[in-house]
């Protein structure tokens, strides 16, 4: 029954992932071809190629290529130039944290020039302090809003695997240190 799951999450990734959405985010507005989205589509069939070969289940033809496809598409129309990084989205110049996910799936090796450039993108717009926000772009809703602390953890990873330790231990701390009386930390910071 897990194979099956997993072998129709494949499916679905087949049929859906050339099409535009509204990213992690929901953000309000046209679809657009969000890097994440994509980024995840790749990694749901790069894991079930690996659990299929590590639980000994068939992989279906195709599913080796379609995640090359998806790798290579990425790779081509999710990097900007102007900006210097991975892009929330093909069609822009406006970064977004959970671009991370580049590298810290595996879809492109850490040290590969253009993921430590994302990194060092998203630090320098992205994050205040121990602050890591998610867009700084119109997302069609009003008001602001404060970092979120899931941007500042992709982050702390981030800085781990291109071998800035001591950037993550000095964020980790400012992470541990704005938790609550219970040890939890909010969604939302500010």
């Amino acid at each position: 029954a897990d194979w099956n799951l997993v072998a129709n999450m494949v499916h679905a990734v087949q049929r859906r992932w050339t099409e535009p959405d509204h990213g992690i985010w929901e953000i309000r507005g046209n679809p657009r071809h969000h890097v994440y989205s994509k980024v995840m589509g790749w990694l749901t069939v790069d894991r079930a190629l690996r659990l299929a070969s590590r639980f000994g289940r068939e992989a279906e033809p195709g599913w080796a290529d379609l995640r090359e496809e998806i790798r290579a598409d990425v790779l081509e129309h999710g990097w900007n130039e102007a900006a210097r990084s991975y892009t929330a989205a093909y069609d822009g110049v406006d970064l977004d944290a959970a671009t991370l996910h580049i590298g810290l799936t595996g879809l492109i090796d850490p040290t590969d020039p253009r993921f430590i450039a994302t990194v060092k993108a998203t630090e320098a717009e992205l994050r205040s302090g121990a602050t890591v926000y998610r867009y700084h772009h119109d997302d069609g809703l009003p008001g602001g809003e404060g970092g979120f602390h899931l941007c500042a953890a992709w982050l702390v990873e981030a800085y781990l695997l291109i071998g800035r330790r001591s950037d993550a231990e000095a964020l980790f701390s400012q992470l541990i240190a704005a938790a609550g009386p219970t040890g939890l930390l909010s969604e939302e910071y500010d």
